[in-house]
């Protein structure tokens, strides 16, 4: 295993990718698949490649970044990258498209979850709950989801300032596709472009 984090490392340091290789990887593999297993997509497959293609390049940048990304709840602030010009209308858009959504209350305890010890405590603070700052993040977990309610008025801020990535079993659904197996990224479309490995190697003999 270490040897093969070094050799990922040594190429990543001899080899820059562009710098949106992610978007290029994705438009190859939403290709690939409208070339190949059409007969295989119901509605809602179809409806997400066509909508996809409709969005704006800085859209569809950031679906793929999140698509991406560990979990499906983001912070705002974390969806800005120097490669995007305008980020804040690339979210508008999605929400239009329904790629995101707001956060909703079946979110709640993974929202909560994700929340760095700092922003635990200014909610804790906020909703003038009883702790201790010196907790443990588990602890202050716990007691965040035991003192609040998703309507709370101290949730409003936090709340308004993280989106949702959606259309998730759809993309998945792709992923599988594509793979053959379960997949949760393209994370191997970059590997390849780093030398390492094929992206599909069934591919070859489709």
């Amino acid at each position: 295993m270490a040897l093969v984090k070094l050799y990922y490392l040594k190429h990543v340091m001899d080899k820059i990718l562009p710098s949106k290789y992610y978007l290029d990887h994705f438009l190859e593999f939403t290709e690939f698949l409208k070339s190949k297993y059409q007969h295989l997509f119901k509605d809602e497959h179809k409806q997400f490649l066509s909508q996809f293609d409709l969005l704006t390049e800085d859209a569809q940048c950031i679906y793929v970044r999140m698509a991406n990304r560990k979990g499906k709840i983001f912070q705002l602030s974390d969806l800005i990258y120097d490669e995007i010009a305008d980020s804040a209308s690339a979210i508008q858009q999605l929400k239009a498209a329904g790629f995101v959504t707001e956060l909703r209350p079946e979110h709640f305890n993974e929202f909560i979850n994700q929340l760095a010890k700092v922003k635990l405590v200014e909610l804790l603070i906020k909703a003038k709950a009883t702790f201790k700052k010196s907790a443990k993040k588990s602890d202050l977990v716990e007691t965040v989801i035991a003192s609040l309610r998703f309507s709370d008025q101290a949730l409003t801020d936090f709340i308004s300032q993280v989106v949702v990535q959606d259309k998730n079993a759809e993309l998945e659904y792709l992923l599988f596709l594509y793979f053959g197996e379960i997949k949760k990224n393209l994370a191997l479309y970059t590997l390849r472009d780093l030398g390492i490995r094929q992206a599909n190697e069934k591919r070859q003999s489709f």
